[in-house]
């Protein structure tokens, strides 16, 4: 398969808008003899003269006027591929943010991130699934966008923010004596504890539970938000990262919850 040096097309295009070696020299910041050279293997590539001396300038021939156009368009298409796509491009994307986080998470959130969503990005879904057991790789494979809980990710290149710390609370079974006076740190300690860690990917059903508030504040995980690298320079997902911290910041005051840090887009 015969190869071509792409670059010679940036010189043909130097060539063509400076009439002469020199000018494109110029233009292309290279050498009067390495130009020369570039319009050598030109001629010999295209089977035309290109350029030929007219007095002290040089002029196109037919073959170098047809090719004129094209070459042009083809510089400023590749232009475009290696460019950064913009912010103000996000309105006109079309895709699907796949975001898994726990239950209370999408109940708490999804009602503003989907708001900011319809408003910048209307031509973009947002689906929230829920956690799932062993199934670690699915940032680095790119079955979810972002990843929000309380967890470490195993892989060592995904990048991780914290949220906000989760905020532990006691609850009682209806008409327990614990709930029917205020709490204290000695009566709280006094008691019977059980620790429930919910299974990844089943339901939270009601149970009738009291929630007693208490006068201090137990430590509790915190909640994180991970993604691939590969998302980082995308706009749209830097978009997206940005809206979760956003909308936690928004509701922060009715839910209690405070921010830690806020991840950079």
């Amino acid at each position: 398969m015969k190869t071509y040096d792409l670059n010679l097309l940036r010189t043909l295009d130097a060539l063509l808008a400076a009439g002469s070696v020199t000018g494109a020299a110029e233009r292309l910041h290279l050498s009067v003899p390495a130009t020369s050279h570039a319009l050598a293997r030109l001629r010999e590539l295209t089977g035309d003269p290109l350029l030929v001396r007219a007095g002290r300038r040089l002029v196109p021939t037919p073959r170098a006027v047809a090719l004129r156009e094209p070459v042009a368009q083809w510089i400023a298409q590749a232009a475009a591929l290696v460019q950064p796509p913009r912010r103000d491009d996000l309105a006109a994307t079309e895709r699907s943010f796949v975001v898994r986080a726990p239950d209370g998470f999408a109940i708490a959130f999804g009602g503003a991130l989907g708001a900011a969503l319809a408003a910048e990005v209307p031509r973009a879904q947002l689906r929230f699934v829920t956690e799932t057991q062993d199934d670690d790789g699915a940032l680095r494979d790119g079955r979810v966008d972002l990843d929000i809980g309380t967890f470490r990710p195993r892989e060592p290149e995904i990048e991780v923010v914290e949220l906000f710390p989760q905020a532990l609370i006691a609850v009682v079974r209806a008409g327990h004596p614990f709930a029917a006076r205020p709490a204290t740190a000695r009566r709280y300690a006094a008691q019977s504890h059980m620790d429930v860690q919910r299974r990844a990917g089943t339901p939270s059903p009601g149970l009738g539970l009291v929630v007693v508030p208490l006068p201090f504040l137990p430590r509790g995980e915190t909640v994180v938000m991970a993604w691939h690298p590969r998302h980082a320079a995308d706009p749209a997902h830097a978009w997206l990262r940005g809206q979760v911290p956003a909308a936690i910041a928004a509701a922060s005051a009715p839910l209690g919850y405070r921010m830690v840090s806020a991840p950079s887009t």
